[in-house]
């Protein structure tokens, strides 16, 4: 009977969440949320705890190229490639706690439905386009700042704070001095993740900003661009950019490569010219015109290094040239006419074909050779 005096009767709280997420309360339910067992939960966290690329993590690391000039210049970007079960359990983290989130028509990267051509048709025909990047985009986003996030939302402290373990990596502090927890760039949740915690903490006050100054706001991942349809002294603008840039500041993010075109110059919004409408400049389609012919007429092989100046520094193999070219077509066939994009597909598919009878002549010829040092002869 004395036991049962000192019986103590738990109570769990289900928590009431936003957007009707998942209403999970402890380790045991997200782990149920997830698909997997407590046990397989923390081995990710605590994997995700040490530092990348030591044995105990479940982080390796790597480097890629940038893009653009730095890439071509050799600057490389760290990456950060999770175990392939961190990176199924985020996936289904993604799935159930990140995409049912929803952003406003603001975002415009990684979302379904959403094209990079569409940033350059909403803000095309600005009188004054300004743009600039957010500075280490992802590597910003901190695991406090998704354990707050996710707080707001309304989960449990200790649940946040388990799914911003679930999402971020450990590496070493920039300074070199101890560790930092950030969301790496490159795995499948980061970059929904990304755009939400952005759209909390940034986007939302610079569009209190814009809205109240007359400005349109876009943000493409890491590049925000803004346009205003009239004709602006530079001290209304010198004061709009301090506004913003303090907002910037605040969120914890930092700028650079601030970049403002009127209307009489090229404006230019992710490679496509938004004066008046979204369009080709002229210099870059008459250097991929130059590239498809010559391709046509010589043979991949013949442009790769010429390829590897013009477009891209990554670009080594006939194959990555063809890719290269290939996403390139797909992504201009809304930018070009009808004529010129015709013509360029004309002449990739002619490339195209003289490649594959190239390559099985070869093929053919090396099949011959096999079967006469078989034979002896």
């Amino acid at each position: 009977m004395t036991a049962y005096n000192h019986t103590q009767l738990a109570v769990l709280t289900i928590p009431t969440v936003q957007h009707s997420l998942p209403p999970v309360m402890d380790d045991v339910s997200l782990a149920y949320s997830l698909g997997i067992r407590p046990k397989t939960l923390w081995w990710a966290v605590f994997g995700g705890r040490e530092l990348a690329g030591t044995a105990k993590s479940t982080y390796t690391k790597g480097a890629i190229l940038k893009r653009g000039k730095a890439g071509s210049r050799g600057a490389l970007r760290a990456i950060h490639v999770p175990d392939w079960r961190v990176k199924n359990i985020q996936k289904v983290l993604s799935a159930a706690f990140v995409k049912p989130i929803p952003v406003g028509d603001h975002v415009r990267a990684y979302e379904p439905g959403v094209k990079p051509l569409d940033t350059a048709e909403a803000i095309a025909g600005s009188k004054i386009l300004w743009s600039f990047d957010l500075k280490n985009f992802f590597g910003s986003i901190r695991l406090p700042w998704i354990r707050e996030y996710y707080e707001s939302l309304g989960y449990p402290r200790q649940v946040a704070n388990l799914i911003g373990q679930l999402c971020c990596v450990t590496d070493v502090h920039p300074s070199g001095k101890g560790k930092v927890r950030f969301l790496p760039q490159g795995t499948v949740v980061s970059p929904a993740l990304a755009n939400r915690i952005a759209d909390h903490r940034l986007d939302q006050r610079i569009l209190t900003l814009a809205q109240a100054n007359g400005w349109s706001y876009y943000r493409y991942s890491d590049n925000v661009y803004m346009g205003h349809p009239d004709r602006l002294s530079r001290e209304e603008v010198d004061a709009f950019k301090g506004q913003v840039f303090t907002a910037v500041g605040q969120s914890g993010w930092r700028h650079h490569k601030s970049r403002v075109a009127l209307y009489w110059n090229r404006q230019s919004v992710l490679g496509a010219v938004v004066n008046e409408k979204p369009n080709m400049p002229s210099d870059e389609y008459k250097a991929l015109r130059a590239a498809v012919y010559n391709c046509r007429v010589h043979g991949f092989s013949s442009q790769v290094a010429k390829a590897r100046q013009r477009f891209k520094s990554s670009i080594t193999t006939d194959e990555q040239l063809i890719s290269h070219l290939r996403g390139r077509l797909a992504y201009l066939k809304a930018l070009l006419s009808e004529d010129k994009y015709n013509k360029l597909h004309d002449d990739f598919s002619a490339a195209l074909e003289a490649h594959r009878i190239t390559v099985q002549r070869k093929w053919l010829e090396e099949d011959l050779q096999d079967a006469r040092d078989a034979a002896g002869t």
